[in-house]
């Protein structure tokens, strides 16, 4: 899935939907510019699978 600097309403609902039911969504970034996210998510880098790679989980803000 590509997700890019100009928010496509219907991508974010589909991410919101999978997220709901615990599907695992993978997102690919080229390049140094942030990505816009969902309203109330945010990335968490998963240090715990392997320190050399940066692999983000999308979480919910508490």
């Amino acid at each position: 899935m590509w997700y890019d600097n100009n928010p496509d309403p219907s991508l974010e609902k589909v991410i919101k939907k999978l997220i709901r039911r615990n599907e695992p969504i993978f997102l690919f970034r080229y390049g140094y510019g942030e990505i816009p996210l969902p309203q109330g998510y945010y990335w968490r880098v998963m240090e715990e699978l392997d320190e050399k790679m940066r692999v983000y989980q999308l979480e919910v803000e508490k």
